[in-house]
């Protein structure tokens, strides 16, 4: 697999991205109450609730491909789940925009 210098950008301004809101979101947050509320999780509702997002968003994708197979026959569920990841991320920060996204991120 070939790596270009695009992909290179495109990976370091996410991880920054990432890193940035991270601190921000955590920054007046006690590390030690922190620590406490992470070891108390039970870990079988995490398994849980990970298992059936990831069976909505396969389930979603798949009907995604359904609909636009008469528009573009070559875009995977693969690539669908891709899109609406990134769908669901938008809309986070502003609402509708993810629509759009997702009809773009499928043409790269």
């Amino acid at each position: 697999m070939k790596i270009n210098l695009k992909q290179i950008i495109q990976y370091l301004l996410s991880f920054g991205l990432m890193g940035l809101f991270l601190y921000w979101a955590f920054s007046g947050t006690d590390p030690d109450q922190l620590w406490q509320a992470i070891t108390n999780i039970s870990i079988s509702w995490v398994a849980l609730i990970f298992i059936t997002t990831l069976g909505t968003l396969i389930i979603r994708s798949w009907r995604w491909t359904v609909l636009i197979r008469p528009f573009a026959p070559q875009v995977s569920i693969f690539d669908a789940s891709i899109a609406l990841a990134i769908c669901y991320t938008a809309n986070v920060a502003i609402p509708r925009s993810g629509e759009v996204l997702r009809c773009v991120s499928l043409k790269w």
